[in-house]
This record gives structure tokens, C-alpha cells and sequence, in this order.
């Protein structure tokens, strides 16, 4: 279902599958920006509606592999359970192990100091090739494919938070009510003193255009990423 469409049925995924945890598991097509086909089929709400609904688990996978792992783990589960995905071609990355997938478990893609980037579903493929752009002028971030919106991770979170002063979200959703809204609030719930920085889709709506163009314009191209954490490291 694409995600524009489940929209319109946010009451039925509340009253008909989450008030009673039905094992119902909703795959979610065009997740995030999709390009030429329009303004209306932005899929960047989905992540502020769901964060908001108990009872549901939600996923996003880095690439073509995680996401059959994650169609796999949601057989496994009973309860409701939605998986975002991008419109586009499958790819596979060449980061990180391709074992199960432990519900609510992060996973370390590259060890760095300082600043630590958490990234969802797509958003992955971006922040490593952002870091590839930072790592020529000396800044090395951490990061890590977060995989889950909710349940978090937090024992890894914990662990993060002391060993890094910065901490990046960067998600194809809007900022507002989103995976950077939910680390924020474990963030402050815990008092840890930090930087924070979510890069998201502005609270405004997309126009239509070229996907890599819309990534830019929004402030999502890998080189936009690396400017925000470049701006942030050196501040």
C-alpha cells in the first residue's frame, strides 16, 4: 500500500488492528519522497503517524536484503507490525552482517568518534555516502542503521550517548513527530547533554521534480547531510 494511501486509513489501523493487536503486518510503498510521481504521493508523513499509535511495531529497512529479513521477523511476531520502503530499483549495501533481525536491535555500520548518526530505511545509503564525503577533511561519525522507529534501542542508545557529544537523526519524513523526535524525547527523558541534530523532509509539502533533485532541495542529498554535520562538528 502506498504510503499517501494509508492516510485515509489511519482510523481502521487504530480501531481495527492496534486497539486489538491483530497480527496484521502493513507493507508500505513510497515511503518518503518518490519523484515524478507527484506532489500528492509523497510518502513523508507515515513515520509521525504510526510513532503516535501503540501497539504497533514499525520498521525500515537499509537495503533489498534487510527487507526480506524484516518480512521474515514479521511472521514471527504477533502483534501489528508496518514496514516502510522507497519507491525504486532494490539495491544491496556492502555494510554491515545480514544475520536475523532481533526486534528493536540496532546495528553499528561504522565506528567513529564524536558524532554519531542515526539513520532509518533509506536514509541509510545517504548517511554512508555523506560520511565518505566527511572523512576526507578528518571528521569520522559513527553510524548506525537504527532500522526500528519504535521499540528504540536503548540499551545501544545509552551506550551512544556516552561515548558521542553529537548525535545526528536523519530520516525521509518530516521533521515533526517523527525518528528524530522520538530519540530526542529518550534524549531528554535521560538528561544527557548533547548536540542534537535532526535532518528530515521541512514541515512543508514537496513539490513535484527529479527524486535527486527533490533530495537536494529538501536538504536530504548525501552532500546536504554532509554540509548540516559539517556545520555542527565545527560549531
Amino acid at each position: 500500500m502506498y504510503s499517501s494511501f494509508l492516510q485515509r486509513a489511519y482510523d481502521q489501523v487504530i480501531h481495527d488492528v492496534c486497539i486489538t493487536k491483530k497480527p496484521v503486518t502493513f507493507l508500505i510503498d513510497r515511503a518518503g519522497l518518490v519523484g515524478n510521481d507527484g506532489e500528492t504521493h509523497h510518502g513523508m508523513f507515515d513515520l509521525s503517524y504510526l510513532n503516535s499509535i501503540p501497539n504497533i511495531v514499525v520498521m525500515a529497512p537499509k537495503d533489498t536484503r534487510e527487507m526480506e529479513l524484516m518480512m521474515d521477523l514479521s511472521l514471527k511476531l504477533d502483534c501489528p507490525l508496518a514496514i516502510r520502503y522507497p519507491r525504486g530499483s532494490s539495491y544491496y549495501l556492502d555494510k554491515g552482517e545480514y544475520g536475523e533481525i532481533v526486534l528493536g536491535k540496532y546495528e553499528v555500520l561504522d565506528d567513529g568518534q564524536d558524532t554519531v548518526i542515526l539513520c532509518i530505511g533509506s536514509m541509510v545509503k545517504h548517511a554512508l555516502e555523506a560520511k565518505e564525503i566527511l572523512s576526507r577533511e578528518g571528521i569520522n561519525p559513527t553510524i548506525v542503521n537504527a532500522r526500528f522507529l519504535k521499540p528504540i534501542d536503548e540499551g545501544m542508545l545509552k551506550a551512544l550517548l556516552k561515548n558521542h557529544k553529537n548525535v545526528v537523526t536523519i530520516e525521509d519524513n518530516i521533521v515533526t513527530g517523527g525518528f528524530g523526535s522520538r530519540i530526542n524525547k529518550f534524549i531528554i527523558d535521560n538528561e544527557y547533554n548533547v548536540n542534537i541534530l535532526n535532518i528530515a523532509i521541512p514541515e512543508e509539502f514537496v513539490k513535484h521534480g527529479n527524486i535527486d533533485e527533490l533530495y537536494d532541495f529538501v536538504g536530504l542529498s548525501p552532500k546536504s547531510i554532509a554540509d548540516k554535520i559539517r556545520k555542527l562538528v565545527i560549531e
